[in-house]
């Protein structure tokens, strides 16, 4: 006699539901772990990023103090885009004016015969929003000046101005006068301290960095 009954074996609804919720809370906490360590890879590559940043932000502008005659309280020189009544120097908010000799594609001073001394060129820097600009003011005075003025971003026929970075979060500066002592007076300064804060947002932490360095105007009169 045939025996018709057949054994048939498996997982039960149950069995199946449980490996179901298993199977997927194992894959949210693998997920989970990898985003985790990719979100820490990405936010240690920004902090690098804005490490570099910072210091070539910097590096620029030391070099533009280094060989600075003068900073000056406001502009001296004429800017059709500038604020109404001028560039004024302000640590609050963000801005920097200083002088630098005006020279020729040789790289030689081009001096104003009725002083004796270098046409001055002036240079900007400026906060707009989270950016740090640089302008150029050129001084018209100067016969063969290589120096060429800058305008905002978008303007007909000239030159834009630099955006140094456009992650700042703060721009500190301290003055310093010929006897090492901190002043409030632009023009007494014969060295500057200069702060700068950036920021940046990853991945909804803020990662934040600050670079410092301090220099001595060379070419002061």
């Amino acid at each position: 006699m045939i025996n018709t009954e057949t054994e048939q074996q498996g997982f039960t609804i149950t069995e199946l539901l449980i490996a179901v919720a298993v199977a997927s809370i194992a894959s949210i906490l693998i997920m989970s772990a990898f985003v985790f360590m990719y979100g820490g890879l990405i936010k240690e590559q920004v902090r690098a990023q804005m490490v570099l940043e910072s210091q070539a932000y910097l590096r620029k502008m030391v070099e533009d103090i280094r060989v600075a005659n003068q900073v000056l309280s406001t502009n001296t020189l004429p800017d059709t885009y500038g604020p109404v009544g001028g560039w004024v120097t302000s640590d609050p908010a963000n801005i920097l004016v200083i002088t630098q000799p005006a020279t020729d594609n040789n790289i030689d001073f081009i001096y104003d015969t009725s002083t004796g001394y270098p046409f001055q060129n002036e240079i900007i820097y400026f906060s707009s929003g989270t950016t740090i600009n640089r302008r150029v003011l050129a001084n018209a005075a100067a016969t063969g000046n290589k120096a060429i003025t800058t305008c905002p971003s978008g303007t007909p026929s000239c030159q834009a101005d630099t955006i140094m970075t456009d992650k700042l979060k703060n721009m500190l500066f301290v003055f310093y006068d010929i006897d090492d002592v901190v002043t409030i007076v632009p023009e007494d300064a014969r060295s500057v301290s200069l702060t700068v804060n950036l920021s940046k947002k990853v991945y909804g932490e803020d990662i934040d960095i600050s670079n410092t360095t301090r220099v001595t105007l060379r070419n002061e009169n």
